[in-house]
């Protein structure tokens, strides 16, 4: 029966980067194939995203539309196209061989060095070594493991895990398949690793201080946007749509990147991890947050009010902080009506004495809100923070993702 699924020959490229040429129409040589029995897929892309995350060299495909079978080609030197032979029940897919082999595969830096990754987080090197214990995931993992080109590249993907990933493995050789970089949730015991290259490098965690605020609102100034948030100790978002994580020292910090987060959805409240059990990008913004209830270590904040135009103060925050406002606007509108008073009088007098002198310019007081942050049971006045908007390059992910997945049509 002449297959259908296929009409043209095209190129292919599995979610994981692994570049594939389609060959409607056709078989190989009998020695490509695999020994093992083949599987069931639903269609030949499906067949070829399961060759291209393979934990061995699998170095094509051939499917059979008529009773979904897939077939894998093991044997590097039968799998090209000169051993292509038509059949119009079948589908040959080639991975890009290219791909599969790596001229350098020696540690990149100097074994037992910190290396700064280009996310800007520090790492110990560890050279033909491996994590024995606290592996992230299984193969059969939807989130890892993944391909890189190189030991920072994995590095980078542990940065952004969630949740916390300690260690990455990078194994240039791909003696276990394309996907070739491994995470860990864990970072020791690093032993010496021979069977095959394997180089490691574990995330230095920061120290950061754990707590919270003794505050229950705090008002974020940021961008001259005035956004009061309630603070909640020891609570978590059950139910929200995630917007980004990223990594920050405080609670006020993070606080400031979810009041100048300007992307739609609109960010509307926060959780920030001090342990980082979330991940190293501990302050995660989220958007319509439905339940949230009790946790530990983790301590969620949502806005209450925001005012754009950066005037005037809301009646939103708690009374402890109302009356602290009162405190500050009293005397600061009092001031101002003396010193305008003063003007108008030195103004009146100026023109009757026809004189071309001003009375100087009188700048009223500012008050600064400087909230406290409760650290190892000793509360310290948390620095005004500056928010530096980080590229919006994020993944729509759960706290239990790190990485996009893409699904194929079935």
């Amino acid at each position: 029966m002449p297959n259908t699924d296929c009409q043209t020959d095209d190129n292919y490229t599995a979610p994981d980067g692994l570049n594939f040429t389609i060959y409607c129409g056709e078989d190989i040589t009998a020695s490509a194939y695999s020994s093992s029995a083949p599987t069931s897929k639903s269609n030949y892309t499906n067949c070829i995203t399961s060759c291209s995350e393979e934990d061995y060299y699998c170095y094509g495909i051939v499917y059979q539309a008529s009773n979904s079978s897939c077939w894998e080609l093991t044997n590097k030197t039968a799998s090209t196209e000169s051993n292509l032979a038509t059949n119009t029940d079948l589908i040959t897919a080639l991975a890009d061989q290219s791909q599969l082999f790596i001229a350098n595969t020696s540690c990149p830096y100097q074994n037992q060095t910190k290396q700064t990754s280009s996310s800007g987080v520090d790492f110990t090197i560890n050279c033909n070594m491996e994590v024995t214990a606290g592996s992230y995931c299984p193969w059969s993992s939807t989130l890892c493991p993944v391909h890189v080109d190189s030991l920072e590249e994995c590095m980078d993907i542990c940065v952004d895990a969630h949740p916390l990933c300690r260690a990455a493995s990078w194994n240039p050789g791909m003696i276990h398949g394309y996907q070739n970089c491994y995470l860990y949730d864990a970072s020791e015991p690093v032993v010496n690793f021979n069977p095959y290259i394997l180089h490691t490098a574990v995330i230095d965690l920061p120290d950061i201080a754990t707590g919270c605020p003794t505050i229950t609102n705090y008002t974020s100034y940021a961008s001259d946007v005035e956004t009061i948030f309630s603070i909640s100790c020891a609570q978590e978002a059950t139910s929200a749509t995630n917007l980004t994580f990223v990594h920050e020292t405080n609670i006020t910090s993070c606080m400031d990147r979810c009041a100048t987060y300007s992307d739609p959805p609109a960010c509307e409240a926060i959780i920030f991890d001090p342990t980082m059990g979330i991940g190293y990008e501990n302050c995660q913004l989220l958007n319509s947050v439905n339940l949230v209830a009790s946790a530990s270590n983790v301590n969620y904040a949502h806005i209450v009010s925001s005012n754009s135009s950066g005037s005037g103060k809301t009646s939103d925050a708690s009374s402890s902080g109302s009356s602290s406002e009162a405190w500050i606007a009293g005397p600061v509108v009092g001031g101002i009506a003396a010193v305008a008073a003063i003007g108008l009088g030195l103004w009146w007098w100026n023109r009757r004495k026809r004189s071309n002198t001003r009375a100087p310019p009188v700048n009223p007081p500012s008050a600064e809100y400087k909230p406290m942050y409760a650290a190892a049971g000793e509360p310290v006045e948390l620095p005004k923070n500056s928010v530096e908007r980080r590229p919006s390059n994020f993944h729509e992910l759960s706290a239990q993702e790190g990485h996009a997945v893409h699904e194929l049509p079935e």
